[in-house]
């Protein structure tokens, strides 16, 4: 970059890593993507990750993805990196609630007492509101809330998003659920 661009502070955002992100099984490991990663964050004056579980998943990842590399390894990436890393969640877009409904957040760690008591409506309501690929683990999910179900807990579920050629997994969650199963799929409206 031309120097005037270059001397400015840099932050690199991580919604997700090369190191640690899964394959489809048509897929097969390409080293250079994940070293592109590495290469950024040692570029970079901060680092931020979405959550704290991303950036520990990224920074333990990195002596194993690094041992495999031939030849010009970088030292002590991890060491370099750890204090330049911090989180910041994910921000939310939603229509603002009465002034009186609960604390608004203004960042930092949310504390639970935080926003009105449970139950918030007649039932616990779980959502999924990920994307339908394998990397998001759906089958998991499924498999979690039908445990939840065969152990007699009483809860809706909302499964949104679009199936992207999931529905072999949603569709039997679907079919358990019943009138439990609040929104399937694709929303047309926010509402």
């Amino acid at each position: 970059a031309p120097p005037r661009i270059s001397q400015l502070p840099t932050v690199l955002y991580f919604h997700e890593n090369q190191l640690t992100y899964p394959l489809s099984p048509e897929e097969e490991f390409d080293f250079h993507f994940g070293f592109t990663n590495i290469v950024s964050c040692l570029a970079a004056d901060r680092i931020v990750f979405n959550s704290a579980w991303h950036r520990d998943l990224f920074l333990d990842a990195l002596p194993s993805y690094l041992n495999r590399m031939p030849e010009a390894v970088p030292r002590e990436v991890r060491a370099r990196l750890v204090d330049r890393c911090e989180v910041l969640g994910v921000g939310l877009d939603r229509a603002p609630l009465p002034a009186d409904h609960y604390p608004r957040y203004r960042g930092g760690a949310s504390d639970p007492a935080a926003g009105p008591g449970w139950p918030r409506g007649d039932r616990p309501l779980i959502l999924w509101n990920h994307r339908w690929e394998f990397d998001k683990r759906p089958d998991l999910f499924a498999a979690a809330v039908t445990l939840l179900v065969d152990e007699g807990l009483d809860f809706d579920v909302a499964l949104l998003g679009e199936s992207r050629g999931q529905e072999q997994v949603f569709e039997p969650l679907r079919e358990k659920l019943g009138e439990r199963c609040v929104a399937f799929g694709h929303q047309e409206a926010r509402a």
